[in-house]
């Protein structure tokens, strides 16, 4: 990684401050409130309409608009903490890291996927027995039910610590889009520089997605309307979070007096 800040980033043992992390991503949510919610609102129409698409729908909507819509959320979370003024399109800043956010989504999701093929050979019978589910679904009758849990062949509990690699790796790469846009790396850059730095601090990290998903889940109150204020609440927390690590700020000021000098 040809990257001198972040490689100086990558050695330092920076302290994990969640509650400053919370208050900070509110503060920069509350500042912009407005807008963060009508994008939220825009980008489920976008990603419903995509994915209504024909033949790729599906797969354009997951692995391009999810990751492309976020992040315009993190460019314009980034503007409003550095005090500048934005307008509503900034949002929109993410196609322009497009194809790289896209191929970024498509690999962590091929590595973790890869990560649970043990937990799926190690508990063959108990995936076959849930596929059976759809049989039920397809001709439904109270003997099919019976036979359904009858035929649970059972599972033993330690099997699901082959899960662990990939939640190790879910967590790790969840800066990845945030080095995309922010720093400029191609995308296995962006992967390893996530994966390393978030190893450093991993079980905080994992406490503090499992506050941002019940903050997210305090959404799904009040007819779901509130899913799109905690949403982008949700990304704000983590982008502070992510600024304060890898010092990007500091980052950007440098290379700022590097243009100078180079002019």
């Amino acid at each position: 990684m040809n990257h001198p800040h972040l490689q100086k980033v990558l050695l330092e043992n920076r302290s994990f401050r969640v509650g400053h992390y919370i208050s900070k991503g509110f503060e920069i949510f509350s500042k912009n409130l407005g807008s963060f919610v009508a994008f939220s609102l825009l980008s489920v129409l976008i990603m419903s309409f995509v994915g209504s698409l024909p033949m790729v729908g599906g797969w354009a909507s997951k692995f391009a608009m999810v990751p492309v819509l976020t992040a315009g959320i993190y460019l314009v979370a980034h503007e409003v903490n550095k005090g500048n003024k934005v307008a509503f399109g900034d949002h929109f800043m993410g196609f322009q890291h497009l194809v790289r956010l896209a191929l970024a989504s498509m690999a962590i999701s091929v590595i973790t996927t890869a990560a649970t093929v043990p937990f799926f050979i190690a508990n063959k019978g108990l995936l076959e027995w849930t596929w059976s589910l759809m049989e039920i679904s397809a001709s439904f009758s109270f003997d099919s039910v019976d036979a359904f849990f009858t035929a649970f062949p059972g599972f033993q509990s330690w099997k699901f610590l082959l899960l662990l690699p990939m939640v190790y790796l879910a967590i790790a790469y969840s800066w990845t889009r945030m080095f995309v846009v922010f720093y400029d790396l191609n995308v296995w850059e962006a992967m390893e520089a996530s994966r390393k730095l978030i190893s450093k601090n991993w079980l905080t990290y994992l406490l503090f997605s499992i506050t941002l998903a019940v903050i997210g889940l305090g959404g799904l109150f009040g007819l779901l309307i509130g899913v799109f204020f905690t949403y982008p609440a949700m990304l704000c927390i983590n982008y502070a979070a992510f600024e304060d690590i890898t010092q990007l700020n500091k980052a950007e000021r440098e290379e700022d007096y590097v243009d100078i000098l180079v002019k």
